[in-house]
Parts: C-alpha cells; structure tokens; sequence
C-alpha cells in the first residue's frame, strides 16, 4: 500500500485500452494528451474495472478483484487469503509494483495525477509530511495515535500536555521562518503550570 496511491493496478496498459475503447485512434498517432477529457474518463474507468488487485487502505489490505471473499478455517486455526489473494504474489505485475524504488517524499507531488488518488494527492499537497504518517505508519509509533486522540478530543481535559504540544509546534514554526521566540503565547493551563513549577 505503501508504493502506490492508486486504488489498485494490474490493468493492461493505458494505451492498450485507449485504442481497444477508440478503433479509429491510430497506434502511431496515440498519446494521452490527444484524447478528450471524456475520453480519458473512459479509460481510467475501464483501467479500474480491468484491475487485478484492489488496495483497500481502510482495511490496510490487498485483495484480488476475484476473491472468492469466503474461506474455509479449522476450529483454533487462523484465517488465510483466499488462493485468489494469494495468487497476487506470482503475478508478474504485481511483483513489479513490490519491487520497484520508492521516490523520495519531496518527489511525490511530481507524480501525475492520473496515476495517484486526488484525495491523497491533495492531502499531502496541503500537509507536508502527511504522507509517512500515512503509508508509513505502522501502529507501534505513538504520533499518529496522539493526533487521531486529539483531534477526536481525548486528551481534551490533559489541558497542560496539549498546551505543551501546541507550544512546541509554535516554536518549531518560528524557527523555520527565523523568527524571534519573544512575545510568544502559552495557553492558561500551561502558563500556569510553570508559574507553580518556578513558585516550588
């Protein structure tokens, strides 16, 4: 899932479908930008619809676009992919997805929207770094948690540790524009913290 913003691939070629979908298009003169906005539609949607797999980042899974979606599992035994999901790991495409480099995070907005999702396109346009927090977390790393708590106010009454946060980040911002640390603001709770760590 890591190596591809799409929403799944093995799926003949662009081109290949563009000249199966438009006869009267010659081989020779075919290039993406020479077809109509609606005709570009009609290739992406048959380009989905001829998936091999499905990336279903919801679920943090991969799956067949044949799964059988049902398996058999023993009384104790855990449960197992399909043989179609399982599958995946012999088709040639798919190894190619696995095996090839992974650009660098700053390169990512140079990718073409055709071949990445525009909702995570945008997010990560709008919030730089968003992207490892996404693809790469892998549940043991607290700072996505943190932000998906705070965000849904967990931590709303751990007023002092949120103003702590915010005051670092504030810190963090200024430094990157080479601006001064005076006449920076704290919230209530965290201000009056410290009044009383100085007080003791």
């Amino acid at each position: 899932l890591s190596r591809s913003s799409t929403m799944g691939g093995g799926a003949p070629c662009r081109k290949k479908l563009a000249l199966a979908l438009f006869p009267r298009i010659s081989p020779d003169n075919y290039s993406w930008s020479s077809l109509s906005r609606a005709q570009q539609k009609m290739v992406l949607r048959r380009e989905e619809l001829t998936f091999k797999w499905q990336n279903k980042r919801n679920l943090g899974a991969i799956f067949s676009s044949d799964c059988e979606e049902k398996v058999f599992v023993r009384d104790g035994a855990e449960a197992q992919p399909c043989s179609s999901c399982q599958g995946l790991r012999k088709l040639h495409t798919f190894q190619v997805v696995l095996n090839r480099r992974m650009p660098d995070e700053a390169n990512y907005k140079f990718v073409p929207k055709s071949f990445r999702c525009p909702e995570l396109g945008r997010i990560y346009l709008k919030y730089e770094g968003v992207w490892k927090l996404i693809e790469e977390d892998d549940g043991r790393t607290p700072w996505l948690r943190f932000a998906k708590g705070a965000a849904d106010g967990v931590y709303k009454s751990q007023e002092v540790v949120l103003g702590m946060v915010e005051a670092m980040v504030a810190k963090a911002e200024r430094v990157l524009k080479g601006k001064s640390l005076k006449n920076m603001h704290y919230s209530g709770a965290l201000d009056t913290f410290c009044s009383m760590l100085a007080s003791i």
